[in-house]
């Protein structure tokens, strides 16, 4: 086997890929990509043969890489099958290899390759693999330092999670991703009963199709007692599943609450605002809190750390936007996101009037949120929103006289970002916050 050296020379560099111009047709851009940064290669959506695959394999400058991207290249378990015998990616410390084709029998060499043992991330989502590749991963001898793994949006189900669950890489392992993987809730309790991977801080379980039964099960889990951050998007975990998982000492450490879709009601809200929990970020749009829900977080034990909050499509109305305003336990929030809440001017000013949301510097509003120019002079003159970095009124009714408020403020200084796209403005309207001289700051500018 030819062994992999250093081509540290720029010269040299430069020379190799001019003498494999012809049979390589990769090689102009390979060469393009890797000229500022030799230890990157990113061929992202570039569409890829098996001859490209085994090109890039026995291309000699790739042996100082660290870094390859070959995302939606349509790689399948053939063209992967060359490059984890190449002697040339032996430095590896992540690849990404999303939105292809890769099987179990890929997956099967890739977790039975040397070559691959310096590797710390891998991304294998949004392809073919099954159970069987997942268990032929979680027996790999030689991935040994992996700590980042993406292995979503692959149907893995009940036997893959279970074998994944006693890998070797699992003890040392510190970002899991398994979104989409169709293990339910009897998939997520063997995990759950069975892993140990207490440096494993961040688990994304999104749309598994677990309940309250899976939850119950999650929340026991003495092997997971580092996670700080937790996906459980799209899951119907509702209220019940909501109360296992915060009365869990095991999930203790939890800073990141991701329940976007959730089933959850008010009730949940209170449940949260009575447990321990430290969250720096919670994430609850698009369920049933109310303006009840909204009044309960604000009474969360730890509430002044949340950093971000997402209570969109919550039905909210201008009594919730009202309760948030007066809520001096969020003193502390930077993100806040109110999306589809039929807030109206009313709970708009309520925002503007706050005396606590004054270290607010993402705000966003759009859609179904019945803001007009009232409630856009509000933000305009808001001394609590000064230090607005994002503002997104997208999906509004402000009007050019909403825009024109906009435009002429005084206090909207530090605004970076500014989305008011769909909100009926004519030229008028467009010219005012495009030619203005207050919006210094200013960079990224939304009307169409």
């Amino acid at each position: 086997m030819v062994q992999p050296k250093d081509i540290d020379n720029s010269l040299e560099f430069l020379r190799w890929f001019e003498r494999y111009t012809e049979p390589y047709h990769l090689a102009d851009r390979a060469y393009e990509a890797m000229e500022k940064d030799r230890t990157r290669l990113d061929l992202n959506s570039v569409e890829l043969t098996h001859a490209d695959f085994k090109a890039l394999a026995q291309m000699e400058p790739l042996a100082q890489l660290k870094h390859l991207s070959l995302s939606h290249t349509r790689m399948d378990n053939e063209g992967l099958s060359f490059l984890v015998a190449s002697s040339f990616l032996s430095r590896l410390e992540s690849i990404d290899i999303r939105g292809n084709n890769v099987g179990d029998e890929g997956l099967f060499f890739l977790a039975r390759s040397p070559v691959f043992s310096n590797l710390e991330e891998l991304d294998a989502s949004e392809n073919e693999i099954g159970a069987i590749g997942c268990k032929a991963l979680a027996a790999s001898q030689s991935l040994t330092k992996l700590k980042k793994l993406n292995l979503s949006h692959n149907r893995l189900e009940l036997f893959g999670v279970k074998a994944l669950a006693k890998a070797g890489f699992m003890k040392n392992l510190k970002c899991l991703r398994l979104a989409d993987t169709s293990m339910g809730d009897d998939g997520v309790a063997a995990f759950a009963g069975s892993v140990d991977a207490l440096k494993l801080e961040t688990l994304d379980l999104t749309g598994n199709g677990i309940t309250a039964r899976g939850m119950a099960a999650l929340a026991e889990s003495e092997g997971l007692g580092g996670v700080r951050s937790l996906c459980l998007d799209d899951n119907h975990i509702g209220d019940e599943g909501l109360s296992s998982l915060v009365e869990a000492r095991a999930l203790g450490k939890i800073e990141e609450l991701y329940l976007q879709c959730a089933d959850l009601t008010a009730d949940s809200a209170i449940k949260l605002a009575g447990s321990s929990l430290e969250l720096k970020v919670l994430v609850v749009s698009n369920n049933d809190l109310r303006k009840e829900g909204a009044r309960a977080l604000g009474k969360m034990m730890a509430s002044q750390l949340l950093i971000r909050l997402d209570l969109s499509e919550n039905g909210l109305g201008p009594e919730g936007a009202r309760a948030l305003a007066e809520c001096p336990a969020f003193s502390n929030l930077k993100i806040l996101h109110l999306c589809s809440n039929n807030l109206t001017d009313e709970g708009v000013i309520a925002l503007a009037e706050s005396k606590t949301l004054t270290q607010l510097e993402e705000l966003v509003l759009d859609c179904d949120n019945w803001i007009h120019a009232e409630g856009a002079r509000a933000i305009a003159e808001s001394e609590a929103l000064a230090g607005l970095k994002i503002l997104t009124l997208a999906l509004n009714r402000i009007g050019d006289e909403g825009a024109i408020h906009l435009a002429n403020s005084r206090k909207l200084s530090s605004l970076i970002s500014l989305n008011v796209a769909g909100n009926g403005l004519s030229p008028l309207g467009d010219t005012a916050l495009g030619e203005s001289e207050m919006l210094t700051n200013l960079k990224n500018l939304e009307i169409v």
